[in-house]
């Protein structure tokens, strides 16, 4: 899915597409991804 995402969002100008999953970034000391989406505890976060 994300590949065909790629095609349309490169006709509209973007330069290069990244996706990435929760388990990619790690908890911050003052913020991080998981607070910035106010996810709750079970919650996985994916974004694109």
């Amino acid at each position: 899915m994300a590949k065909q995402a790629s095609i349309m969002f490169r006709s509209f100008g973007a330069l290069e597409m990244l996706e990435g999953r929760e388990e990619d970034m790690r908890d911050g000391k003052v913020a991080d991804f998981r607070r910035a989406v106010q996810a709750k505890d079970g919650e996985a976060i994916a974004f694109s």
